[in-house]
């Protein structure tokens, strides 16, 4: 699993901010290479990436241009030592983590990008004598949309089953491409109610004007290719960065960007569960499941209010948390009677799942330490005063809640001791300084030793594969499994290695 965060970004005195960032000190930053979507298309071209790499399987639009496949492609901006990719996408900073094993350690390593990010945003200004605030959220006050994007590794035939090959506006309850989409698109509705950071919509008085996700006003199709215009529950992007045969990857862009650790972890652990059960779903088949049937399911997401939301499905009417209790039943049940390695973890994210939906059916002031729609509502409680009818406290608080700062209000919470940390500073540096024990740590290692041979040379480095030339010789590396780390030894004392490397084209995993 994986996530991919948009960040917001103001700055005040100098427009030209974003032209500074990527300029990061080699000796201290976090980066292997910085490189714009030109220059990396330049160096595939004569690479012949298109032509090589084995888990390719999208058209190159040459209209668009080679730079604009490169970038969509993941070949631009910086890899970082981390095994993660920070780059800029259409305007935005935006930080991908490495593929990681567990929410645990996904939760980690996105908060480590928030540190790389702020670092690299801090010298942009201090070099500029300016001033700018990183924000990590999913909605500004003008309607624009900053995404949070999950993406989870799933076998080829479930991924069929999820995902349509054409656009949805609206999808009834008898509409569903199978009963496996009908549970993932009522998981995806119905936990908001842990998983939404809490949004104020302008205009509206308090607290009328304070709804669970800040995506949700945003989604106005069930399925659909884009990410900015027709945003949606499902999204058809078919792009595995792995072996196509064998892998597929769920683009998720229908979740909040969150703040608080128990929010995150549920929302990548909880989604990870059910995908799981998902696979095996031919082995559940005894039961009903019409209360995880929506029947409209992009009314029911825009509309979700709280716990008590009702959702209408093909067996009737069900709460979103009700809707919640049974989707965590199923996935136990799986686990239970199907569980597959790799899914240690899932006791314990069990055991959170179950307590967070108790909590929230007794509206237990426990949430308002862990949750971030809760942590933020008791925060405008105290800072609204009710004889204050406009929005401009409001605005500033969660204006300042977003804040990617160590004295932001989201920060001061934690020193504070107001926030449950679940992932601490030690998991977190360690997450800045080095990959976890997937692909990522493979394509370090790799990274490494390839730029050393190839000083003077062009590279492309993507998700699943590197190349590298310098005119006389040329290597091109696949990595077709995401959840491998196995390789050769790497090591430049070993000639074998060296002369197996530059003789043939190399495919691990």
């Amino acid at each position: 699993m994986g996530s991919e965060t948009e960040f917001g970004l103001t700055s005040r005195g100098r427009a030209g901010i974003h032209d500074f960032l990527f300029e990061i000190d080699k000796q201290r930053g976090p980066a292997f290479t910085s490189r714009k979507s030109g220059e990396v298309a330049e160096a595939a071209k004569k690479l012949n990436w298109w032509g090589e790499d084995l888990s390719f399987d999208e058209t190159v639009d040459k209209r668009a241009g080679f730079a604009d496949v490169a970038r969509r492609l993941g070949m631009s901006g910086d890899y970082l030592s981390n095994g993660a990719r920070f780059y800029r996408d259409c305007g935005h900073l935006e930080y991908s983590t490495p593929e990681c094993r567990n929410p645990w350690e996904l939760v980690a390593y996105e908060k480590a990008g928030e540190e790389i990010v702020r670092l690299c945003v801090a010298r942009a200004a201090e070099r500029l004598g300016s001033k700018a605030d990183l924000l990590k959220r999913n909605a500004d006050y003008h309607d624009s949309s900053y995404a949070c994007h999950a993406n989870y590794l799933l076998s080829r035939k479930l991924f069929n089953l999820l995902v349509p090959s054409f656009d949805v506006e609206t999808l009834g309850a008898s509409d569903f491409l199978s009963r496996e989409q009908a549970i993932w698109t009522a998981h995806n509705i119905s936990m908001q109610i842990f998983a939404g950071a809490g949004r104020i919509v302008p205009g509206i008085a308090w607290p009328d004007c304070f709804i669970p996700s800040q995506r949700q006003k945003f989604i106005t199709h069930f399925a659909a290719l884009d990410t900015t215009h027709a945003r949606s529950i499902i999204n058809t992007r078919d792009r595995p960065y792995a072996d196509p045969s064998r892998f597929a990857r769920l683009h998720v862009i229908c979740c909040d960007s969150n703040r608080a650790d128990w929010s995150n972890i549920l929302k990548y652990g909880t989604s990870s569960l059910v995908l799981g059960a998902l696979e095996d779903f031919a082995a559940l088949e005894n039961e009903s499941y019409g209360y995880l049937t929506p029947a409209n399911a992009v009314q029911s997401f825009r509309n979700l209010k709280d716990r008590n939301s009702q959702i209408e499905t093909s067996a009737g009417i069900i709460t979103a948390l009700d809707m919640q209790r049974k989707i965590l039943e199923f996935a136990a049940n799986w686990h239970q009677k199907h569980g597959k390695p790799g899914y240690e973890w899932a006791p314990l994210l069990f055991a959170m799942w179950k307590e967070i939906l108790d909590l929230l059916e007794r509206d237990d002031e426990k949430l308002r330490m862990l949750l971030d729609r809760y942590i933020k509502q008791r925060v405008f409680e105290k800072g609204f005063g009710s004889s204050d009818q406009n929005s401009r406290t409001l605005k500033s608080l969660e204006h300042n809640y977003h804040l990617v700062d160590h004295n932001s209000l989201f920060g001061r919470l934690e020193k504070e001791g107001h926030v449950d940390v679940v992932v601490g500073s030690d998991d977190v540096e360690a997450a800045f300084a080095s990959p976890p024990p997937t692909r990522a740590s493979l394509r370090c290692r790799l990274l490494r030793f390839l730029k050393k041979r190839f000083e003077d040379g062009r590279g492309v480095v993507s998700w699943h594969s590197l190349g590298f030339t310098d005119g006389r010789r040329k290597v091109f590396i696949s990595l077709p499994d995401p959840a491998s780390s196995r390789a050769h030894e790497i090591s430049e004392e070993k000639s074998s290695f060296s002369e197996r490397l530059f003789s043939r084209k190399r495919i691990w995993g």
